[in-house]
């Protein structure tokens, strides 16, 4: 995938003390996409109704990447307005509009990348070809730095396995913390972890 074809859609809920000190991840990584020449769009969703709309508007333009930003736990996501919780198999449900195997979907919420949507992804019709988050907290700024070398990284190699792989080795280079990546497996429709032992390999031309 070219640079000129890599589409990301930013979603962004965020909670009081987000606002009040102006934490906003996803204008940060608008920004950043900017200076990378990358197509982005950037959303700001309160609840579920929103969430929606703004999943099916990145499907009906086809964008590559859907980011989601967002506070999460075990249980799934939390939305700005304090009764909107999407459990994690109802946001399986929720993605079904977007998914598809050329496309992808990060999840920058705390503990997304260990109890996310990939555990009830294989049970949908529907499934995005990858699936990115940290495996626990994650400090703002060492979630800034990482996002932005992911990236940039298959904004220059494209979006493609290999590409995604050395992005996410090279992204816990840098973080404190972890994060996982879960590709879709074709043949039985399962996803597969990214071992946490591998090597980036800065020599692949894709």
């Amino acid at each position: 995938m070219k640079r000129e074809s890599l589409k990301i859609f930013i979603i962004e809920s965020l909670n009081s003390s987000d606002i009040y000190s102006g934490r906003r991840e996803g204008i940060a990584i608008s920004e950043m996409l900017n200076i990378l020449e990358i197509k982005s769009q950037y959303k700001v969703v309160q609840d579920i109704k929103y969430l929606k709309k703004a999943i099916q508007s990145a499907s009906e333009k086809k964008y590559s990447i859907i980011h989601l930003s967002a506070h999460g736990n075990s249980y799934g996501i939390q939305l700005t307005n304090k009764n909107a919780t999407v459990n994690w198999v109802d946001l399986a449900n929720l993605i079904q509009p977007f998914s598809s195997e050329n496309k992808g979907l990060i999840i920058s919420c705390c503990q997304s990348g260990i109890y996310g949507v990939t555990r009830y992804l294989p049970k949908m019709k529907r499934k995005p070809g990858f699936v990115i988050g940290p495996a626990g907290d994650m400090p703002f700024a060492d979630s800034l730095i990482a996002w932005s070398i992911f990236y940039k990284m298959i904004s220059e190699k494209g979006l493609n396995k290999q590409s995604i792989r050395n992005a996410v080795i090279a992204m816990r280079c840098v973080a404190e913390g972890d994060f996982i990546c879960r590709y879709l497996e074709k043949e039985n429709g399962k996803y597969l972890k990214l071992r946490r032992n591998s090597i980036y390999n800065s020599t692949n031309r894709s």
